[in-house]
């Protein structure tokens, strides 16, 4: 069970590849041409003026009604492909309140300056079993350190969650980009793997079961930590006389997926509080 970490760069194919164009390429080319185009026939061909203005606004329509459909259909999908994830897990969980876990200003400062050691590390994923109300005896945690500049085809292990011979580990591998957050995300996922262990739930095949987590890990409360910790992370990179950014992000769910999720959490708390 790999939490990898993607460059997004790789993950725009098919539609989201026209979608990116269309949304910085026709605001910016589309109009002015269009509307020098339709000026320029104007002077040349007063007479057939009005079809011309005709066809530029169907153009102009067409553009727009296929842009829309686009992002539409993108935003379709990724909603579909979380809300049957959600819909089990309220339906096998059922969680009786939707509170947060989030750790006091003051663990957040020790683990900073402790520079992520596997003590401080581990004091977080024992408060985060302990709100989650699991057993979490014979658990190691295993950290590295990666100083690589490059991340090898586009996909990186952030974090893996193991259980053998009832015993888990979880393993971090720390990349000096990281912030906080970054930090505080890998965990909550993994911490989500060992939840779900306990509780019976997982999908046979390996992206669709890494879903499956990221999605609980937001149902059963992390969704701060997961929201702000798998933004993109940006990062420049100098070779020789060149530099580049590279912008990576960690997680299977997007942050439209994110925001849906946590839209139905907040429907659902609201639900329960009038009952």
């Amino acid at each position: 069970m790999l939490l990898k970490l993607r460059l997004e760069a790789a993950e725009r194919k098919g539609a989201a590849i026209i979608r990116e164009v269309l949304r910085y390429l026709f605001p910016v080319i589309g109009f002015p041409v269009i509307y020098i185009s339709v000026n320029y026939c104007f002077d040349r061909f007063p007479v057939s003026s009005f079809w011309i203005a005709g066809v530029a606004g169907g153009l102009i329509a067409a553009i727009i009604l296929f842009y829309v459909i686009c992002i539409t259909n993108d935003a379709i999908k990724q909603r579909k492909a979380v809300d049957e994830i959600f819909d089990m897990l309220h339906q096998k969980i059922n969680r009786k309140n939707f509170c947060s876990f989030k750790i006091t200003a003051k663990a957040r400062e020790e683990i900073i300056n402790d520079q992520y050691k596997v003590g401080s590390v581990y004091r977080i994923i024992s408060s985060a079993m302990q709100y989650l109300k699991v057993p979490f005896e014979w658990f190691d945690v295993t950290l590295t350190a990666d100083q690589s500049t490059e991340h090898n085809g586009g996909k990186f292990t952030a974090g893996q969650y193991a259980a053998k011979s009832g015993k888990s580990n979880i393993h971090i591998t720390l990349k000096k980009e990281y912030t906080f957050e970054n930090v505080m995300a890998i965990i909550c996922h993994e911490c989500t793997h060992h939840y779900l262990r306990i509780k019976g739930i997982r999908y046979e095949d390996t992206d669709k079961n890494e879903l499956l987590t990221d999605v609980a890990a937001i149902y059963i409360g992390f969704g701060y930590y997961i929201s702000t910790g798998y933004k993109g992370i940006e990062k420049t990179i100098r070779k020789g006389s060149d530099t580049y950014t590279q912008t990576t992000k960690i997680g299977y769910i997007s942050q439209y997926q994110i925001s849906h999720i946590l839209g139905r959490i907040k429907k659902l708390r609201k639900i329960r509080e009038k009952a």
